[in-house]
């Protein structure tokens, strides 16, 4: 459905401005308005600004840690509920 807009707005010559809330790596509130025109946002909040690319590291890296223990039982699973 979004490809299909996307290309209606192309065809028609409208510009698309996209803002999307995400979590604001500061506050930690879903506050930080991502701008897709200008690659970067900022917390309507506490007024943190990021690019987009420095906000998907934060994102990765906050991700990667919560999971990080999950990821192992995953990888190291040998099926059968922890009994060697």
């Amino acid at each position: 459905m979004l490809s299909e807009s996307k290309l209606i707005c192309e065809y028609q010559g409208i510009k698309r401005h996209i803002q999307v809330p995400v979590l604001c790596p500061r506050c930690n509130r879903r506050t930080f308005i991502l701008d897709n025109r200008k690659e970067k946002g900022k917390c309507i909040r506490c007024g943190k600004e990021m690019t987009a690319d420095e906000l998907l590291e934060v994102a990765k890296a906050d991700y990667l840690e919560k999971h990080s223990a999950t990821d192992y039982q995953i990888r190291n699973n040998r099926g059968d509920c922890g009994n060697a």
